[in-house]
């Protein structure tokens, strides 16, 4: 047990570090932050602001046109994200083996199809996403000659932010349109810059590499608890590069061997020093067919030269890879008309806009946020409940 806990603050010494000088910092300046709701920190600052007023000076009439077009995306990615929340909550209750969409970005969590998102990348990926998104409702309000009060960061929980104050009373004054295209400017944002490094990878990053690198394997990012993969022992980023003396060099390989596989059979992966037996059962979702309790499998490649070239494409990509599903998630996830994030002011803009009667507007916009974030509750519970009540 003592070696267990050990082991667990060796891996996350630098997260556990950076964390106790985030306490000690928050103590020793604690006048200096605000709270809100009891449990938000906000440190307010000047930063960025001669910057954003410059931009929007600059390109005032090409930030007004990326704004609109910004509405349309934040309205149907607000109508996705919550049919997403809808299909997968079904989902985990018809089908065991179903795993929650969502994932708190902390270090050290697994990124499905990525890996483990280790502190460093964590924090670089944290700080590009928080910096991208704030910069636009502010960049898009000075546009629109609308004040910037302050930016600055936001803590709730071991969840860092950031965040940029736009004066409220001048939003408010403004039409619905200007409202809109300042709301949805940081989750659009967020979407461009994915899309954005999502042609970096496809274009030149990953045809470097495929360059300089072979095929070794596959590994997976997600190993469910209690099936056989666990109970033989198989653990995340482990390089299998054999199952049942057939080589796998990437993902055809796995499938075409696990394509036929039946319940109770016996299949033997080979790692490059460990070998893992494990024994079939019955996929929960198609009866007859054998399942192991696996998923997001990767690709493993090695390089043909341990070059600087290879190591700096390496860790370039696998950083890209986590800014553009972290930032697409981030900004997806503030479009969910929830409370006061983006898609929840959106919401109630609009609602605003139709009900002329303030008050039935609030009580709808009320009752809308409840269900979503009982959505959001459900998805994220009932993976963890789902083994004591035998649900499985």
């Amino acid at each position: 047990m003592l070696n267990s806990i050990i082991s667990v603050i060796e891996k996350n010494l630098y997260i556990i570090l950076f964390y106790l000088a985030l306490l000690i910092i928050i103590l020793i300046f604690r006048k200096k932050f605000d709270v809100e709701s009891k449990f938000i920190l906000l440190y307010r600052t000047k930063f960025g602001l001669k910057f954003m007023q410059n931009l929007s000076k600059k390109y005032e009439e090409l930030i007004k046109i990326i704004g609109y077009c910004g509405i349309g995306v934040g309205f149907l990615g607000m109508v996705f994200m919550v049919i997403v929340l809808i299909q997968n909550l079904v989902s985990m209750i018809i089908k065991p083996t179903t795993a929650s969409s969502l994932t708190l970005v902390l270090p050290g969590a697994t990124i499905p199809g990525i890996g483990r998102l280790d502190f460093t990348f964590w924090l670089i990926t944290i700080f590009v996403v928080a910096l991208v998104h704030e910069a636009a409702h502010g960049i898009v309000s000075l546009a629109h000659k609308i004040r910037v009060k302050n930016s600055g960061i936001v803590f709730f929980g071991p969840i860092i932010g950031a965040f940029v104050e736009p004066e409220e009373r001048e939003i408010s004054k403004s039409g619905d349109i200007v409202q809109y295209s300042i709301f949805a400017a940081g989750p659009f944002a967020n979407i461009l810059l994915s899309i954005v490094i999502m042609f970096i990878i496809s274009l030149f990053l990953n045809p470097l590499y495929t360059n300089l690198t072979t095929e070794a394997g596959i590994s997976f990012t997600s190993i469910q608890k209690g099936f056989p993969a666990e109970r033989a022992g198989l653990k995340e980023g482990i390089v299998i590069n054999k199952i049942n003396n057939q080589t796998i060099r990437n993902y055809n390989d796995f499938v075409e061997v696990m394509v036929g596989v039946k319940p109770n059979q016996t299949l033997e992966f080979n790692a490059k020093n460990k070998t893992f037996f494990i024994v079939t059962t019955e996929n929960p979702d198609k009866p007859g067919k054998g399942y192991i309790g696996i998923s997001a499998v990767k690709e493993e490649r090695v390089p043909k030269n341990n070059t600087i070239l290879f190591s700096t494409t390496n860790w370039l990509l696998t950083l890209l890879n986590f800014i553009m599903v972290i930032s697409a998630g981030i900004g997806l996830f503030n479009l969910l008309p929830l409370g006061i994030v983006d898609g929840g002011r959106l919401i109630k803009t609009a609602l605003e806009s139709i009900h002329k009667n303030r008050k039935t507007a609030s009580e709808i916009w009320k009752k809308i946020s409840w269900f979503v974030l009982l959505l959001l509750l459900l998805n994220v519970l009932i993976p963890v409940f789902k083994p004591l009540l035998n649900i499985i």
